[in-house]
């Protein structure tokens, strides 16, 4: 009622005031009974977010806790990792090495092999050289010395061969000249001294003249014996 202006309440009657008052009493009843919902509600509403605020933080440091966990064992695990990384490179890289020495060692080797290989050919190729030199030179003596003994040899045979020839041609001219000579003495002998006429002198004549004949034909046949000879004479 208090809530009405004085007007308004000279207006009314009492049983419309006492109405009036009873649903002014209502009405404040049920709002302070929303008020009491209100604030039970929002209290609720509170609780609730104090409650949501305390899982959300429960849960924060839950999810912490597993990520400090979870980066504790990435960290263990990542540690654990390098080491093996750095054990493999670390082994590597001394196998590298070893491996490198040992081709270093094998280069040095195949190097010294080569080296020696190669002074070898050169001194086998310089003796061979010398030698052939030396075979070459002996060989050239050799043909030296046998051309040297066949032109000897040679001029002995042509010098036998001139004394033999010069022999012979003196040997078959007095042969030849003691044959012409025996045949005129035998001619002659068998012819007396009185029938020497002009048809006995013919008839010596021809017989001379065959016997030269003859002996010319026994030179020719002596002459074919020995051909080197008539070059000679």
């Amino acid at each position: 009622m208090d809530r009405l202006s004085a007007s308004t309440q000279a207006q009314l009657t009492e049983p419309v005031k006492q109405e009036v008052r009873w649903v002014l009493a209502d009405l404040e009843e049920e709002s302070r009974e929303r008020e009491r919902a209100l604030k039970m509600s929002l209290e609720t509403l509170a609780h609730g977010m104090e409650e949501l605020e305390a899982g959300r933080r429960l849960e924060e440091q839950r999810w912490q806790v597993e990520k400090d966990k979870l980066k504790a064992e990435m960290e263990a695990a990542l540690k654990v990792e390098q080491k093996k990384c750095q054990a493999a490179i670390e082994e590597m890289a001394a196998r590298l090495k070893q491996e490198n020495m040992e081709r270093l060692k094998e280069r040095e080797k195949m190097e010294a092999e080569h080296t020696s290989l190669m002074a070898k050919i050169k001194m086998e190729g310089e003796e061979r050289e010398t030698s052939s030199k030396k075979t070459i030179e002996a060989l050239m003596k050799d043909i030296e010395s046998h051309k040297t003994a066949e032109r000897r040899r040679a001029k002995e045979v042509e010098n036998r061969a001139l004394s033999v020839a010069l022999t012979t041609a003196i040997a078959k001219q007095r042969l030849m000249a003691e044959l012409k000579t025996q045949a005129e003495r035998w001619m002659f002998a068998n012819v007396p001294a009185k029938a020497l006429d002009d048809d006995a002198l013919k008839e010596v004549q021809e017989n001379q003249s065959i016997c030269s004949d003859d002996l010319q034909v026994l030179y020719t046949c002596y002459d074919h014996a020995l051909p080197f000879l008539s070059s000679t004479l």
